[in-house]
């Protein structure tokens, strides 16, 4: 479904569009949401709410964000799915195989 939005929308799988330049700087622009703010940004939210929030606020902000990332990790426990991995053909996807393990090349081992 979501390749015929992108065709819809963008005129082009997206991905494929985005993928077709290889470059270390998009790499790096690609990986800072993901790998350094994703993870950085509810701590300096924190920091701000210790700083200039009313009390107690900061107690309640750790309490959902613990609770919220607990309910995730009983999502993915509960409904485990795959990765997004390459395209398979419809017998690979039972239940008891896991996809990304069975793809070889570019998706499994990290490669460009």
């Amino acid at each position: 479904m979501l390749p015929a939005l992108e065709n819809i929308i963008y005129g082009a799988n997206l991905s494929n569009m985005l993928s077709a330049h290889k470059h270390a700087v998009l790499d790096v622009l690609a990986w800072l949401p993901y790998g350094i703010f994703h993870f950085a940004f509810p701590v300096v939210c924190a920091g701000v709410m210790f700083l200039f929030a009313a009390p107690g606020t900061l107690r309640v902000y750790a309490r959902t964000f613990g609770y919220m990332n607990l309910i995730g990790v009983l999502i993915q426990l509960f409904f485990p799915c795959a990765p997004p991995c390459e395209p398979l053909p419809v017998f690979l996807l039972l239940p008891a195989l896991t996809p990304c393990c069975r793809v070889r090349g570019k998706v499994r081992n990290g490669a460009r």
